[in-house]
């Protein structure tokens, strides 16, 4: 009888150890890289939230700073579900600053009649992060 309960135990440890095994192995590369563009993408929206909104009321400043800290919850999962998967984590720090000169000439090239120059501004994947080194590959 005690043989039996010895193999079910022995079974389930080796079963558990299988599934710890599996939840530690690495993730694949694309959901990492979706993880870190989702987050560049929230640094980007902040510091483009920063040049081209401005309240003119309560309601409005409200409506603002919700935008803000929705984008920074969003920010926040995608750093969670970077560390759950065993990402290499982000090394700039969450801030409006680290694109704030891309977001910056943006902003001020909805003054420009040329479109294709416009675009060229504001397209988000040519923007470079501003004062902060680049992560160590």
């Amino acid at each position: 009888m005690m043989r039996p309960l010895l193999a079910i135990a022995l079974a389930l440890s080796a079963a558990g150890q299988a599934q710890a095994q599996a939840a530690t192995a690495a993730p694949p590369v694309s959901v990492c890289k979706a993880l870190s563009s989702s987050f560049d993408d929230g640094l980007k929206e902040l510091a483009e939230q920063k040049w081209t909104t401005s309240a003119r009321s309560a309601p409005q400043a409200t409506q603002l700073a919700t935008e803000e800290a929705n984008t920074l919850s969003i920010m926040q999962m995608n750093l969670t579900l970077l560390a759950a998967n065993h990402c290499s984590m982000p090394v700039r720090p969450v801030s409006a600053s680290t694109y704030m000169l891309p977001a910056l000439q943006c902003a001020t090239a909805s003054f420009e009649t040329d479109e294709a120059a416009r675009k060229e501004k504001c397209d988000r994947a040519k923007w470079t992060p501003e004062g902060f080194p680049e992560p160590k590959k």
